[in-house]
C-alpha cells in the first residue's frame, strides 16, 4: 500500500489564500485548530484541521439622528473601510437602519472620514471627490475598536472516511470541494503522516473517527517525529 501522497502548489496556493481572509479596513489573524502538540478527534466526514479567523476593526458610532448642513446622520454603526494615513475612512451604509443621506440635489457620499489630526471632526466626501466638514465638535460621535471571531473557517485538510485494516482513508477539502476518499495511508509504515506542510501523528482510528495529536509545520515536527509524546 503507497504511503499518503502530499498534494504539490494548487493546495498550498489555496492554504495561503484562506489563511489572510479579507476584512475591510481591518487586521486579522487566523487561528488554527488543532494547536501544537494538542491531541484533538475527528469524527468520520471530518476535516483534521480547521481555523478561527479573529478581526480586530474601527467602527464609528452615531448615538442618534443628527443634521451637518446638507448631510442626514442616521443613528448607528459604520464599519471602517481603511486608512491613507491621513484620515481614517467609513462606510455611509450599515448593516441595520438607514445609512449616511445627502440632500436630494446633492452628490452622492462615498464615505464618512475622520481626520487624525482632527479627531473631534466628522467630515464627508463625495462621489465627486469633494471632501467637506462639519463644525468642530458640532457632531457627537465616537470611534471604538471591534472585536470579531467567526469559528470554523476553512482552511485545506484531510478529510477522515476511516479504516480498512491497517489502512486510513482520507478526502481532502481544498476549501472549493471535498474530493472522493482517494488517498490512503497504511499504518503498518508508522502512525506519522503529513498533508502539505503539517504532520500528524496518529493515536487511534476507527470507522467511528480518528485520535491524533497535530504536530504542526514539517519544521515543528522535526523536533519531535523521532519520538512523539504520546497522550
Amino acid at each position: 500500500m503507497q504511503k499518503l501522497l502530499i498534494l504539490f502548489s494548487a493546495l498550498t496556493a489555496a492554504l495561503s489564500a484562506h489563511a489572510s481572509a479579507e476584512f475591510p479596513g481591518g487586521r486579522c489573524t487566523t487561528l488554527f485548530r488543532p494547536q501544537v502538540n494538542e491531541v484533538a478527534f475527528a469524527a468520520a466526514g471530518a476535516p483534521l484541521k480547521v481555523a478561527d479567523l479573529k478581526c480586530e476593526n474601527n467602527e464609528l458610532i452615531i448615538p442618534f439622528d443628527q443634521e451637518a448642513k446638507a448631510v442626514t446622520l442616521h443613528a448607528g454603526s459604520y464599519e471602517s473601510t481603511g486608512s491613507d494615513g491621513a484620515a481614517e475612512y467609513f462606510a455611509v451604509e450599515q448593516s441595520a437602519g438607514p445609512g449616511i443621506e445627502s440632500c436630494l440635489l446633492c452628490d452622492p457620499l462615498e464615505a464618512l472620514l475622520v481626520y487624525r489630526q482632527r479627531p473631534q471632526t466628522l467630515c464627508v466626501k463625495s462621489k465627486l471627490g469633494v471632501i467637506s466638514c462639519a463644525a468642530d465638535e458640532s457632531v457627537s460621535f465616537a470611534v471604538n475598536q471591534k472585536f470579531t471571531l467567526t469559528e470554523n473557517v476553512c482552511t485545506p485538510s484531510l478529510v477522515y472516511y476511516g479504516l480498512e485494516g491497517s489502512t486510513l482513508k482520507f478526502a481532502v477539502n481544498d476549501c472549493k470541494a471535498v474530493s472522493a476518499p482517494a488517498l490512503s495511508y497504511d499504518l503498518n509504515h508508522g502512525r506519522t503522516i503529513r498533508f502539505l506542510n503539517d504532520s500528524f501523528y496518529i493515536i487511534h482510528a476507527d470507522n467511528e473517527g480518528i485520535s491524533y495529536r497535530y504536530l504542526g509545520t514539517v519544521k515543528d515536527s522535526r523536533r519531535s517525529a523521532a519520538s512523539p509524546a504520546q497522550p
